[in-house]
């Protein structure tokens, strides 16, 4: 797994172009440094993927290759069908999840994937619900 990250003296743009690559920001958190000299620096630390392009697709897939390769995804996804992927198939989802909001720059403080567990237990809850009902038992 890849993770790119990035440093900056100065508050970097969330969208940046180097030509024919669109580099997408995100985590931009100002770290400042202090030198040798004790002289405070400004610095700010941020993770980033490099994409093919601006649209919304190429965003997403340039952010979900900036931590999964191709062969990773694939390894991922035959453990998950395997029944052995030990949570990965799980935080690949969360990521994927990260990586549209990013590409469509809404806030992503709020993509816990605790959030994720607490839906699946609400439609687990209902579905039980439901069923008990369809046998005329009461919850």
């Amino acid at each position: 797994m890849m993770n790119n990250k990035g440093n900056s003296d100065k508050q970097p743009n969330i969208i940046e172009r180097f030509g024919k690559i669109v580099q997408v920001r995100w985590n931009i958190t100002r770290n400042d440094r202090t030198d040798e000299d004790g002289i405070t620096r400004e610095s700010w630390d941020y993770n980033y993927a490099n994409c093919n392009g601006d649209s919304y697709s190429e965003k997403v897939q340039g952010i979900i290759r900036s931590r999964y390769s191709q062969n990773d995804v694939e390894a991922l996804l035959s453990n998950y069908l395997e029944g052995n992927d030990n949570g990965e198939y799980e935080q690949f989802q969360h990521f994927r999840k990260l990586a549209k909001a990013i590409a469509k720059n809404e806030d992503i403080n709020s993509l816990d994937p605790a959030n994720d567990r607490l839906k699946d237990l609400e439609d687990t809850t209902e579905a039980v619900i439901e069923t008990l009902n369809q046998k005329n038992i009461i919850p």
